[in-house]
């Protein structure tokens, strides 16, 4: 894995990058950035593939680290912006996704992104979900089945 000397071929990593995405390995593709990490700065793409495997495990707030780093890198990012309203309607904040959907140029962003806006636009317009008026009591009579 190296070009000579120490130091990781970038070339590498991103063959295993897309290795691990096509695998839709999560915890690979975090692991592989974060080692990437060690030996300097990371392209754009890893960010975003790492923050995409972030919020498949749920981990939304080290998605939130690397999608900051990747709108300060390229504040007019497209497929950011996506990921960003992406996570923010998955964590039930559709008052944040919103304004940032609304800001996107769509001249700029493909077919695929369209479509995705529509997507994402349709679930930040509906109303959040609320817990039962009745959630303490199933909580404190729950059962592990």
């Amino acid at each position: 894995m190296s070009n000579g000397d120490s130091q990781p071929s970038a070339l590498r990593f991103s063959t295993v990058l897309r290795r691990l995405v096509g695998r839709r390995d999560s915890q690979g593709i975090i692991r592989l950035v974060e080692r990437w990490l060690e030996h300097g700065s990371v392209p754009q793409t890893a960010r975003v593939m790492q923050a995409k495997a972030f919020m498949d495990l749920r981990l939304m707030d080290h998605a939130w680290v690397r999608l900051r780093e990747a709108a300060k890198s390229e504040p007019g990012s497209v497929v950011v912006q996506l990921i960003l309203a992406e996570m923010f309607v998955d964590r039930g904040w559709p008052g944040k996704a919103i304004p940032l959907l609304d800001r996107i140029n769509l001249a700029e962003a493909d077919d695929d992104q369209r479509v995705e806006w529509s997507r994402l636009r349709t679930e930040a317009s509906r109303p959040a979900k609320v817990p039962p008026t009745n959630a303490a009591d199933i909580e404190r009579s729950g059962t592990a089945e």
